[in-house]
């Protein structure tokens, strides 16, 4: 302690070494002049640029995660088919387990969702036509896993026996009304139908076909059903496929198409099938499928002995990327499309801008209220968060040029939780410094004193905060992830400033005449404190000497838990979630509000262009934009009919934002959180049994499940919607209610360490004291770490109206202002009444209570 008395420089020449050295690296390497913007800045997302994200799920038949070696291998096939494209800087990453993330920046994303195709060719005699005369709805969203036959005969019930007696699409016709539960079947149902079902059911349409995992169709030894845009069709197996390609081309001839050229075995094939299909003269057609699609089937009008030519209804873009997809060959793997988001320039500038004002308004809220309450010493939060930023963003810029790391909105989101998280810590310390003073040590004594016990508490806290962040990032998939680094890495920056700007800063204030001065330091209610019986409430509060019988009025607290349990029982199992798209399936589509006459218009306009329209409204406030969202559609749907609609309204199709979303990206996600809670709670009662001990954990994982599930139950009772935003929320909830439950029990350890040894103070008495005398700080964290979270709720409402920002903030403001609730009214409580169950606590309390009886009977 002596050392860090007298050379309080040393930490701050340290920091400077490393905040020196971090901005040379920025300043004097990488692209660009010294000084420039291309220097200067950091790595930015799509979400804040503009452009397409594509998020492919890799599928295997028995639902386990691929092989590293076949990931990579589709990886390097899908780079090829992107800048095969001409596509500007496509960035192809494998993502967790089973997922490849595909982003290019600008315009012209929409061919790219469409890069995730398998590509599987089949060359296949068609053996029957159907004619797809059933107009059909939207098939239901399909299930995260494959069902069986047997279930979807169970679900079918009798009406799968006269499918299984069908044996004419004539006799399929005269049935069509008794056979029309089959058109309630998900795609994944249809996919495991027997082919000739699939065919002869009037009632399974094509959108259901079509809707039909990939893959479906690929086994070439098999005949099965597949669709063009008009017809349903029987195919032989398949006599060719692609790997009898050598190449594939296109050009423009009348129109667009495909030229395959075979290799020598595949053009033995391919001419051997033609001569079968032209049968002496009775040209059958061949179909040429691509995945669950007829591409085109032409019939054959004599042997064929050189290449084959695809016709379809392609322009440009379209022929390219088969090709391309033909030319690189097929994905080892089937990938579902788990979420496609385009970002128009124009929102993806409007994001930017708002994550940069939520940040501002949160940093500036934290620094009014450290001024207001803490005077000269809110300088040393300022001068830390200023420390912080410098660093953070100094990492941020080299991440960026080393391993490609990008700002994105859950990135800004991420360091404005952060920021709370960094001046908590210092309000821990303050608080500690007042108890010092308090018990009459000089100020300059007082420093050192409360840094040794302030340390611990501050470690604890933010370690938990990290295991969150780690936990988060490990098994999280998307946004998250990006999230989870941020708050990391914001956390781990700010144990740095802590320990070498703040504590070495608040050392040599303490030699300053104005930190000694009561009106300036902001320690002068504390130096002024005199008798606390003739105090008002408020002063008692602050000092906390209040008295309030937390512990012994536990039971009023928790019956109002319980009840509190009893509705979110009822609106759980009643009410349930209103789940977004990520969750449901589907697409949504954003149009500018000033580039649009009105919000019916902007609705007319996509449900016009082929899109089934669930709902539609205006967000945002200085930039409003309408939010139209659909039932799902393809990827091709989806680019249709933001074209079609972009015609409509005579825009570009760059102004229109779209997302597009399986259910199971959602059920991956869902899968991620529940993971990271599992892993995280884990992790979570380890270190609490070391920090503290085993009834402290339960105690604490006990109020981190009411923190959740009162936070669910608001969502719930109001309707918010659970985005994958939420979750991120969710699972931050539990840093954060940590953390105010360790600055108490932090207390309530120091009180009670040594309880038994004393002859006058009971267990509950020293832990209800512990909670008085953190009830300040307490409220203090909490509300510095909600007035970040605050601003990001106002920016995310008022500004950008949907999104992250919004869903995330919401969340967090519920749970955290729960959190501080419950730490104080529910934690420590618990963790009595758990101590009681230890023998030696409970003798000691008898003893103190027998002693205290037989001192009132003598008097």
């Amino acid at each position: 302690m002596a050392r860090e008395q007298t050379h309080p420089w040393r930490q701050v020449a340290a920091l400077a070494v490393i905040l020196i050295g971090l901005w040379s690296l920025v300043l004097f390497t990488g692209p660009g002049k010294i000084l420039s913007r291309e220097r200067l800045e950091p790595r930015l997302g799509l979400d804040l640029i503009g452009g397409t994200t594509l998020t492919l799920i890799a599928r295997t038949p028995d639902n386990q995660p691929p092989s590293r070696e076949s990931l990579e291998q589709a990886r390097q096939i899908i780079e090829n088919r992107a800048n095969g494209l001409g596509v500007a800087e496509p960035e192809v990453v494998t993502e967790g387990e089973s997922n490849i993330k595909v982003s290019v920046a600008g315009s012209g994303g929409d061919i790219i969702k469409q890069i995730g195709q398998p590509a599987q060719l089949k060359f296949r005699k068609v053996l029957s036509i159907s004619p797809e005369t059933v107009e059909a709805p939207a098939p239901p969203a399909s299930e995260a896993t494959n069902p069986t036959l047997d279930e979807v005969k169970a679900k079918l019930g009798p009406v799968y026996a006269v499918a299984e007696a069908l044996t004419s699409v004539e006799d399929g016709q005269a049935k069509a009304a008794e056979l029309a539960p089959f058109a309630g079947l998900s795609g994944r149902e249809v996919a495991v139908l027997p082919a000739n079902i699939q065919f002869l059911v009037p009632a399974i349409s094509c959108r259901q076909l079509n809707d039909r995992p990939a893959g479906s169709v690929d086994q070439a030894d098999v005949q099965v059903v597949a669709c063009d845009e008009s017809s349903k069709y029987l195919l032989d197996v398949a006599k060719v496929v692609g790997t009898d390609l050598a190449t594939a081309t296109y050009n423009f001839d009348q129109s667009w198409k495909v030229i395959a050229k075979f290799t020598s075995a595949g053009q033995s094939r391919w001419t051997e099938l033609t001569r079968e299909a032209y049968a002496d003269g009775q040209r059958n057609p061949v179909a040429i499928v691509l995945d669950n699609t007829v591409v085109t089937a032409p019939a054959i009008q004599g042997i064929i002995n050189g290449d084959a030519e695809i016709t379809g209804d392609f322009n440009r873009r379209s022929a390219e990327l088969l090709a391309n997809q033909l030319k690189y060959g097929a994905l080892p793997l089937t990938f579902e499309q788990g979420e496609a988001n385009s970002i128009s320039a124009t929102l993806g500038t409007d994001q930017l801008r708002g994550g940069l004002l939520a940040a501002a308004i949160g940093l500036l809220l934290v620094v009014v209220y450290a001024l207001f309450y803490y005077r000269l010493l809110g300088l040393v939060i300022i001068g830390s968060l200023a420390l912080s930023a410098l660093l953070t963003y100094a990492v941020l810029v080299l991440l960026g040029r080393q391993i490609g790391f990008t700002l994105t909105l859950a990135v800004i989101s991420g360091f404005i939780v952060s920021l709370g998280v960094a001046a908590d810590s210092f309000v821990i310390y303050f608080e500690r410094l007042k108890d010092e003073i308090r018990e009459g040590r000089s100020v300059r004594s007082a420093v050192d004193r409360a840094w040794i016990r302030a340390r611990r508490t501050i470690i604890t806290a933010n370690t938990v905060t990290i295991l969150c962040a780690v936990v988060l990032y490990l098994v999280s998939v998307g946004a998250v992830k990006g999230f989870a680094f941020a708050l990391g890495l914001a956390v781990l920056l700010d144990l740095l400033v802590v320990f070498l700007f703040r504590h070495p800063m608040m050392s040599l204030m303490a030699k300053s005449p104005a930190f000694l001065s009561p009106r300036f330091s902001g320690l002068g209610r504390v130096m002024r404190e005199q008798d606390a019986e003739h105090s008002g409430f408020a002063a008692r509060l602050y000092r906390g000497t209040a008295n309030l019988n937390i512990i012994g009025k536990r039971k009023i607290w928790y019956g109002t838990a319980l009840g509190i349990l009893a509705v979110a029982a009822i609106s759980l199992s009643t009410l349930g979630f209103h789940l977004g798209i990520e969750f449901r399936g589907g697409n949504t589509f954003q149009v500018p509000a000033s580039a649009v006459a009105s919000l019916d218009a902007a609705r007319d306009a996509v449900s016009g262009a082929g899109a089934e329209v669930v709902s539609a409204q205006r967000v945002g406030g200085n930039n409003p934009t309408y939010l139209i969202r659909a039932a799902p559609i393809t990827a091709e749907e989806t680019a249709q009919v933001k074209t079609r609609a972009a015609e409509a309204l005579s825009i570009s199709t760059d102004q229109i934002s779209d997302n597009r979303v399986s259910a199971a990206w959602g059920a991956q996600i869902t899968q991620a959180a529940l993971l990271g809670l599992v892993a995280y709670i884990a992790l979570l009662i380890v270190y609490l049994v070391i920090r503290f001990e085993w009834r402290m954990a339960a105690a604490a994982i006990l109020t981190l499940f009411f923190d959740l599930i009162v936070a669910a139950t608001i969502y719930s009772l109001v309707g918010f919607e659970v985005s994958p935003a939420t979750v991120i929320g969710m699972l931050t909830i539990l840093g954060f209610a940590l953390y105010d439950v360790v600055v108490v029990f932090d207390k309530v350890h120091e009180n009670t360490e040594k309880v038994t040894a004393s002859s006058r103070t009971t267990y509950a008495e020293a832990a209800n004291l512990a909670v008085n005398q953190t009830l300040m700080r307490s409220i203090n964290t909490s509300i510095i770490a909600l007035l970040p979270v605050a601003g990001m709720l106002f920016i995310g409402v008022g500004f950008l109206g949907a999104g992250t920002l919004k869903d995330l903030a919401l969340v967090l403001f519920v749970g955290m202002a729960t959190a501080v609730v419950s730490s104080i009214m529910l934690a420590t409580p618990i963790t009595v009444d758990l101590k009681y169950r230890d023998k030696r606590i409970s003798a000691h309390d008898k003893r103190i209570r027998a002693r205290r009886e037989a001192a009132a009977a003598t008097t």
